[in-house]
């Protein structure tokens, strides 16, 4: 599967074995700069048993720029 522009700025803490799971974590430019968080269809990007994280340091950077 074809990973979608932008994806450099993910970083995957995936299983390196068959990425049967995946957590992505969202940092302060995806989340600025890029299609919303909550419109992206994380299952079908990433596969199926993908977690989303947004780490507390990225919503106060978010708050503070907005």
């Amino acid at each position: 599967m074809r990973r979608p522009a932008g994806r450099n700025t993910f970083r995957s803490a995936g299983s390196a074995h068959g990425n049967e799971r995946s957590i992505e974590l969202l940092d302060t430019n995806t989340t600025l700069h890029f299609t919303r968080f909550d419109k992206v269809p994380w299952q079908k990007v990433f596969g199926k048993g993908t977690a989303v994280m947004v780490p507390h340091v990225v919503v106060d950077e978010i708050n503070t720029k907005s």
